[in-house]
């Protein structure tokens, strides 16, 4: 007996005595990103390397210098602070300045529209507003082409030679507001499903609210579309600059992924008016279409 409770008495000593394992040192910030660094920021760099390697691909590197020049030297002041691997000010800045010269680049601003000081320092600054989705008709303003439209169908290409086939949205245009076809010209708009070849199908969020019957304010830029695919394109697609909007009640109100305010269609073309008629404006992209006289 005597011998039988030496093994829970030893087994309780060897607890009461067990060191306890040590608590996890805390780590600083810095150490966390030694430890576990992040790839956001060299990421980033390589896409915009390669962003501005097809946009030189297309010869416009005279109008991206010129672009990147302007929106460097006018850019407003901001908040250059992430909590990221290599992130600082410097760095972060440069990556917004290339982001805001490949975008109007892309949608087919060139060195004419920054020539004069005063034109770029305005279109740099509307620019830089457009990812907050602040002011009413930013969107309309930088856009090459604006219209309202009424969802028709989706259209799905033939296989491409992986097997994939492809959608596209149709639009009938209700009302040209800047740069646009005319009114019961139908357009398409890349969008609705991706049909692979093991008979599954995919389509985003975006696209499932842009294929709801109803109507649209379109941001859209043809030119946009040549130059994402390294070539030219039918006349009737155009790429999407912004987010839609579709039409509730009295307002046009953002859907999928769109961050840009809500509007009616008198915000639209007061903002689109008031741009047509300012000193000096030169339409982008797509041949004029005046909306309204000045």
């Amino acid at each position: 007996m005597r011998d039988a409770l030496l093994i829970p008495i030893i087994a309780l000593a060897a607890c009461q005595t067990a060191p306890k394992p040590a608590a996890p040192a805390s780590q600083s910030w810095e150490e966390l990103k030694r430890d576990r660094p992040d790839t956001f920021i060299a990421s980033y760099n390589q896409a915009l390397a390669a962003d501005k390697q097809r946009l030189i691909q297309l010869g416009l590197e005279k109008d991206l210098n010129a672009i990147r020049a302007a929106v460097d030297f006018h850019l407003p002041p901001g908040d250059y602070t992430l909590q990221a691997t290599g992130a600082n000010a410097t760095i972060l800045r440069r990556q917004r300045v290339d982001n805001i010269a490949h975008l109007l680049v892309g949608l087919a601003y060139g060195a004419s529209a920054v020539a004069d000081a005063k034109r770029a320092k305005a279109l740099v600054e509307l620019a830089a507003r457009i990812p907050s989705g602040e002011e009413k008709g930013d969107a309309a303003k930088l856009a090459p082409t604006v219209a309202l439209v009424d969802f028709v169908e989706v259209v799905t290409g033939a296989p491409d030679p992986a097997g994939r086939r492809f959608s596209t949205v149709r639009y009938r245009v209700v009302e040209p507001l800047k740069n646009s076809p005319p009114a019961g010209t139908l357009i398409r708009m890349p969008g609705g499903p991706t049909h692979y070849a093991d008979g599954t199908m995919g389509m985003s969020s975006g696209d499932m609210e842009m294929v709801k019957p109803g109507r649209y304010v379109l941001y859209l830029s043809r030119l946009k579309m040549s130059r994402i695919a390294l070539q030219s394109q039918p006349v009737d697609l155009y790429a999407r600059v912004f987010g839609p909007l579709r039409e509730f009640g009295a307002s046009f109100v953002p859907i999928g992924e769109s961050s840009h305010p809500e509007v009616t269609l008198d915000d639209l073309r007061r903002a689109i008016r008031a741009q047509a008629c300012s000193e000096g404006y030169v339409p982008v992209g797509n041949s004029a279409v005046s909306p309204q006289a000045c």
